[in-house]
């Protein structure tokens, strides 16, 4: 493994290996730059990789993992408290900025079936860009 310490941060290359570069601005930056003589290039990749931190984190209430297009989403169960203001969000999404009489048959049966209570948020998918 090779490195550069330069004034932006620490570029790392290893044969047949993806560089890396560790921003002075990274969490681990310090860590990284003081052991960088004892540490191995798949040490360091575990340290600055998001992903690895936190892919498959679960728990009763969420799950996580990367879509298709490699955004962050997040599964959340939904407690009642919380899905009465989600169906409230649900419903303003729908109506946007028009009256009632405006909106097109399916805008009015979603807006039915939520008002009626045929729908129960148990969950909603999060996602971050």
């Amino acid at each position: 493994m090779f490195y550069v310490i330069t004034d932006n941060g620490i570029n790392i290359t290893e044969v047949g290996r993806a560089p890396l570069f560790i921003g002075k601005d990274h969490e681990n930056f310090k860590r990284i730059k003081d052991d960088i003589r004892n540490l191995t290039y798949n040490q360091i990749q575990q340290m600055i990789d998001i992903k690895s931190k936190i892919v498959g984190y679960i728990n009763d209430n969420a799950e996580t993992y990367f879509n298709n297009d490699d955004d962050l989403e997040m599964k959340v169960d939904v407690t009642d408290n919380r899905a009465k203001d989600l169906m409230l969000l649900a419903r303003a999404q729908i109506i946007g900025d028009k009256d009632e009489d405006e909106l097109n048959e399916k805008e009015k049966y979603l807006i039915k079936l939520l008002d009626g209570g045929s729908l129960n948020v148990v969950g909603i998918k999060l996602i971050f860009e």
